[in-house]
C-alpha cells in the first residue's frame, strides 16, 4: 500500500501539515504550482512574549506570476531578524538547546531559491519530531498535468497512490468520483489541536511546529483510531 500526500513548500510549518505528512509513505512537495502573497510559503506564526507574530521571508520580483520553485528571496537581512526572533521568543523553552543549533545552521546559510530553504526546514522539522519515513519528492521533477483537483488526481495514478492524504478542505475540489473509480481511497485527516506548556501565559494554537518541539521536543500523541483507514502505523 502507497500512501500519499501533496502540499506546496511552507516555510516553518505548523503542526497540522506535519503529522498529516508523517502519516505518509511519500510526499509530493508542489513546488511547481503558483506562488501565492501573503499565504505560508514564505512565513508563518511564533509565539512571542507580546503575542504572536508572523515571521516572513521577503521575496523578489512580481510572485503573483511566478511558481513557487521560480521565486528568489530577497536580501539577506531577514535571517539575522528571524534568528533574534526565534532566540528571544524560545531561549527558555524545556527543549531549545537540543534542537536550536541544527535550525540555526540552517537560517545562518545564504539560500537564494525559497523552495529551497522551505524543503530543508521541513526535512528538519518532520527529522527533529523522529519522522523519518516519509520519503520527499518534488513535484517540479514529476511534471503533472492539470489544476488543483485534476493535478493531484494525475499525481496519485502518475505514482500509483494506494490512499491520498489530505485535508478537509479538499472536498472542495477534489474529483472524488474518479479517485473512486481508480480505485484510490481519500483519507481527509482532521487535525486536533492538542494543548501543551508554551513558553508565555496561555494556549496560542496554529503555531509553527517549532513551537511544540522547543517546548516539548515530542510529536502530538495521537488515538490509534483515527488513521485506521489507512491501516498505516503512526509511530516516531
Amino acid at each position: 500500500m502507497l500512501i500519499v500526500s501533496c502540499n506546496q513548500p511552507c516555510y516553518l510549518p505548523w503542526y497540522g501539515f506535519v503529522e498529516r505528512t508523517a502519516m505518509t509513505d511519500l510526499h509530493v512537495i508542489a513546488d511547481d504550482k503558483q506562488f501565492v502573497k501573503n499565504d505560508l510559503q514564505n512565513r508563518n506564526r511564533i509565539r512571542m512574549r507580546d503575542g504572536v507574530k508572523w515571521i516572513t521571508v521577503p521575496v523578489q520580483g512580481r510572485s503573483s506570476m511566478k511558481k513557487i520553485n521560480e521565486m528568489q528571496i530577497a536580501g539577506s537581512d531577514w535571517r539575522s531578524k528571524h534568528i533574534g526572533m526565534i532566540e528571544q521568543s524560545y531561549r527558555t523553552a524545556p527543549c531549545f538547546k537540543k534542537f536550536w543549533p541544527d535550525f540555526l545552521q540552517i537560517l545562518s546559510e545564504d539560500w537564494i531559491g525559497l523552495a529551497d530553504l522551505d524543503v530543508a526546514i521541513q526535512n528538519l522539522i518532520l527529522r527533529s519530531f523522529n519522522f523519518r519515513k516519509t520519503k520527499m519528492l518534488l513535484g517540479s521533477e514529476l511534471q503533472i498535468e492539470g489544476k488543483r483537483g485534476e493535478y493531484l488526481f494525475n499525481l496519485c495514478k502518475e505514482l500509483d497512490a494506494d490512499v491520498y492524504v489530505t485535508t478537509p478542505n479538499g472536498k472542495k475540489y477534489l474529483p472524488e468520483d474518479k479517485f473512486e473509480r481508480a480505485g484510490i481511497q481519500i483519507f481527509y485527516h482532521i487535525y486536533e489541536e492538542e494543548q501543551y506548556a508554551q513558553v508565555f501565559p496561555g494556549f496560542e494554537p496554529r503555531m509553527s511546529a517549532i513551537d511544540r518541539l522547543f517546548c516539548t521536543g515530542k510529536p502530538k500523541s495521537i488515538e490509534p483510531s483515527e488513521i485506521l483507514n489507512i491501516n498505516k502505523p503512526y509511530m516516531p
